[in-house]
């Protein structure tokens, strides 16, 4: 097994296209959607607002499908996620320091939709930033026995004006709000010297309300894919923290 190392992507309907949908005005940039996939909007509120369609999907095929034939109800739901910290290698006189985040697993709701949509973020904030990493099917292999293909996964980076929706039955990693080692009290050494690592301030989390459909049974609500340690790592550059500040 060798290491897979992703280089980040800033989160676009573009760029994600085929692992579900961003949640975005869809006037401020239509050239980052796909062809033909910008939302179509009718004027409301007495010509006041548009109302833009089908901007996630609310998918619900437990009905038929899960293994209980369990029926399944809407949930809004509130995830306060904590940033994490990266994993810091100190500078050398051959190169500079390498900020990383370890993957440790997969996830997928079989027969669900996910949508996330930060709270209260301005999408210029250097210290709010979150991951969006997902994984096409090994061997393309689906249904019950379908595992991530952590080789081929992607990694995006996105901001606070911008919401997630991963599709119904695609792998992801659970949330990983971001911490800024650059703001945060990173103190990065030499090899020689210790590396010291400041506290990501809990405070500096992002809340974040969810929207899926669950059963009360929970191996059929979600299914985790562990990774081995040392298979997949995110590399985190500071261009990073710059999407949506400009």
């Amino acid at each position: 097994m060798s290491l897979t190392s992703l280089r980040l992507t800033p989160l676009t309907p573009q760029s994600f296209h085929g692992f579900g949908k961003v949640v975005v005005n869809p006037t401020d940039d239509p050239s980052s959607w796909p062809k033909d996939a910008v939302p179509d909007h009718e004027v409301v509120n007495q010509g006041t607002a548009e109302m833009h369609w089908n901007i996630a999907d609310l998918t619900n095929n437990y009905v038929g499908n899960s293994p209980h034939g369990a029926d399944a109800k809407p949930y809004v739901q509130m995830f306060v996620c904590s940033p994490r910290k990266v994993e810091i290698t100190p500078a050398t006189e051959d190169s500079e320091a390498r900020f990383t985040f370890s993957i440790p697993l997969f996830e997928r709701h079989r027969w669900t939709a996910q949508t996330f949509l930060p709270l209260g973020v301005d999408k210029k904030d250097p210290r709010k930033k979150f991951l969006v990493v997902v994984a096409p099917y090994l061997n393309d292999e689906r249904g019950v026995n379908g595992k991530p293909d952590a080789s081929k996964a992607k990694a995006f980076v996105a901001h606070g004006g911008q919401g997630v929706s991963y599709g119904q039955d695609v792998w992801h990693s659970p949330m990983i709000a971001l911490w800024n080692p650059w703001l945060d009290g990173a103190t990065v050494k030499g090899d020689e010297e210790e590396t010291e690592i400041g506290a990501g301030n809990s405070e500096k989390g992002i809340a974040f309300i969810t929207l899926q459909f669950r059963t009360s049974i929970v191996e059929e609500d979600v299914e985790e894919s562990h990774l081995k340690e040392g298979e997949l790592e995110v590399v985190i550059d500071r261009s990073a923290y710059d999407w949506g500040c400009k």
